[in-house]
Order: structure tokens, then C-alpha cells, then sequence
């Protein structure tokens, strides 16, 4: 049986952040004005919100949540370790992939990682759903409380959308 409330509220964060408006605007000084249009300018501008590292622990948490409330405490330990290395040190690689699928799913993901500032909520859910889809591969358990597939495709489907 697979629960596809995970994947719902991971998508929801994902789509809420990336629908916030930037309604804030700095002045020659730097200091914000609420409410004040955003400055036009030609290069990419980072999304209102939380940073890369920051959207990868709050996506590698829940995770960890659902796996535990599933009653698959290896994969919660898993996502946990996951959160602890983003949180200390340095950002982790996707997982290593065992399939033919998943080697393209992690081609289609390094190319989302170019994306990382603009939108890191989404590429956070992309890997974060990619590592539960590889290591659900990995170690073949049945039923996946998480459809990893499915979060995955979608949160890159949103990514390319909205490049």
C-alpha cells in the first residue's frame, strides 16, 4: 500500500514557497521596504525563503517523519543522517543510483541542481525524493510508505516549468 499524503505535502510546500510573492524591496542603502515592487534587473534573483541547505533539512526531516510514522525506522535513520550532514558540514550528494532508471532520474537531477538558489524548496524535494526513490531500490522494502517516483517526476516537471 502506498500513502501518497507524503508526496501531496511535500508538493503543497514546494508549490506554497514558489507561489509567495516578493512583495519586499531594498533601498540604495539595503534596507527593506515592505511592499515595495521588487527592482527590475536582468539577472536571476534568488527566491524569497528559506536557502538551498535550509529547504534540504526541513525536506530530508520530513522524510524522516513519514518514514517513522510508516514504522520504517532504517529509512527515518536514513533521511535522519541525511539531515545531520546538510546541517553540519557540507551538502550531500543525490545517493549513488542502482538502476537504469535512476541513473537518468539523477541526470535529470544534477541539471535541477543549477537551479538550487532560484528555487530550493523544489530542488530540495527533487533530492530528497530522488535519495528515498534510490534507497527504496536499494533495499527493495515493501510497501513504500512514500511514492518517491512519483515526487520525484513531478517536483522536476515543476522545476523545468518554471525555468
Amino acid at each position: 500500500m502506498r500513502f501518497t499524503a507524503p508526496a501531496a505535502a511535500l508538493a503543497t510546500v514546494a508549490l506554497l514557497a514558489a507561489c509567495a510573492p516578493d512583495t519586499a524591496s531594498t533601498d540604495a542603502v539595503g534596507t527593506a521596504t515592505p511592499g515595495a515592487s521588487a527592482p527590475t534587473t536582468t539577472a536571476p534573483q534568488a527566491a524569497a525563503g528559506p536557502s538551498f541547505p535550509e529547504a534540504l533539512i526541513e525536506a530530508y526531516g520530513a522524510m524522516a517523519q513519514f518514514e517513522d510514522r510508516a514504522g520504517s525506522p532504517q529509512d527515518a535513520v536514513f533521511f535522519r543522517n541525511k539531515q545531520t550532514l546538510v546541517a553540519t558540514s557540507a551538502l550531500p550528494e543525490p545517493e549513488p543510483a542502482p538502476t537504469d532508471t535512476l541513473a537518468a532520474a539523477r541526470g535529470d537531477l544534477m541539471a535541477a541542481l543549477g537551479y538550487r538558489e532560484a528555487m530550493p524548496v523544489r530542488v530540495a524535494t527533487a533530492q530528497a525524493a530522488y535519495d528515498c526513490w534510490a534507497n527504496d531500490a536499494r533495499s527493495a522494502a515493501q510497501p513504500v510508505p512514500i511514492d518517491c517516483p512519483r515526487l520525484f517526476r513531478d517536483t522536476i516537471q515543476e522545476i523545468a516549468a518554471a525555468r
